[in-house]
């Protein structure tokens, strides 16, 4: 069966004309919408012109832009004041030496040029590791091979302080020990007071010395008779060769007190070593005196070195 084209044409456009009026009925043309409703669109609008993950990979064919070349130009100089400064690491690497070989008193003396704060490294690594021998000949090179500030001297006296108990004499055999005399020339009266003082002192160098030295004691008294009290000379000397001496301190007359007669003998015997040590390069002498009434007993023990008593003894040792 057709229709007839009059008709279909009518009802086609008031089928378009039925849909539009049912679409339209009821809206608002003419009002704006609000901002809320514009920002969503919007937003709707940006993520759907965003690239997805298959249009990323379609474009791998495409040959990218060229970039533009720049001169290339000199940055500005950084303000001194406002540039960082780089902190310094210290690379050097400290030598223990070969710890299987016993060392002797002047090890690691050939480190001497490196400072003292080379040796404190070294002491307290070699301390940290329980090689205390070794570690007591590093802080003695503080003291003897180096030239340490104030701060320097009292670590590595207060070291050797604490190490030197825990070992035993450097020279046990007593044939090995070097003899040394102490002599001192005196009036008879002081001659009384001043020989168990000199004795004492005797012993005391000797145990110092870690059994390097065998000290020991001569008094003279010259004139024998003198009516009236006379200075007290010093000096050191080899024991199997008298002609082998050092240099002499005189003590002025009319000290009594054994207390102030010990001290001023230890603070002249101690100016006679430092002088002898001094006198010779392979050591730095010990440190200078302080001014009376200063004990210099603490200085034999801590700031005097076995290598400082082993020079010591080697200007004293017969001369073939």
């Amino acid at each position: 069966m057709r229709v007839s084209l009059f008709l279909v044409i009518p009802l086609a456009f008031a089928t378009v004309a039925i849909v539009w009026w049912q679409g339209v009925k009821g809206k608002d043309f003419l009002t704006p919408p609000p901002s809320v409703l514009l920002a969503l669109q919007q937003k709707s609008l940006n993520q759907a012109n965003s690239p997805t993950v298959t249009d990323l990979e379609n474009t791998k064919d495409f040959e990218p832009t060229k970039a533009i070349l720049v001169k290339p130009e000199r940055m500005p100089d950084l303000d001194p004041a406002m540039a960082i400064e780089e902190p310094k690491i210290d690379e050097e690497v400290i030598d223990v030496g070969d710890l299987t070989r016993s060392p002797g008193l002047d090890a690691y003396v050939q480190f001497s040029e490196k400072g003292s704060a080379y040796f404190i490294q070294l002491a307290t690594l070699l301390e940290t590791s329980g090689e205390v021998q070794r570690a007591l000949l590093a802080w003695e090179r503080v003291a003897d091979s180096s030239s340490p500030d104030a701060q320097q001297r009292q670590s590595a006296s207060a070291a050797i302080a604490r190490l030197r108990p825990q070992l035993p004499p450097w020279t046990v055999d007593p044939i090995a020990r070097t003899p040394i005399t102490i002599h001192a020339a005196c009036d008879a009266e002081t001659a009384k007071h001043l020989k168990p003082i000199l004795k004492e002192i005797a012993v005391f160098f000797a145990e110092s010395s870690s059994g390097i030295i065998r000290c020991n004691d001569d008094v003279t008294i010259s004139p024998p008779a003198s009516p009236r009290p006379l200075p007290t000379a010093l000096w050191f000397s080899c024991a199997a060769d008298k002609s082998i001496i050092s240099k002499t301190i005189t003590i002025p007359p009319g000290t009594s007190d054994p207390a102030q007669l010990r001290l001023t003998l230890l603070r002249s015997l101690y100016k006679i070593f430092r002088e002898e040590i001094g006198a010779q390069s392979v050591c730095q002498p010990p440190v200078d005196l302080e001014p009376p009434p200063f004990d210099p007993s603490p200085l034999f023990q801590a700031s005097v070195t076995r290598l400082h008593w082993q020079e010591f003894s080697k200007r004293f040792s017969p001369r073939p």
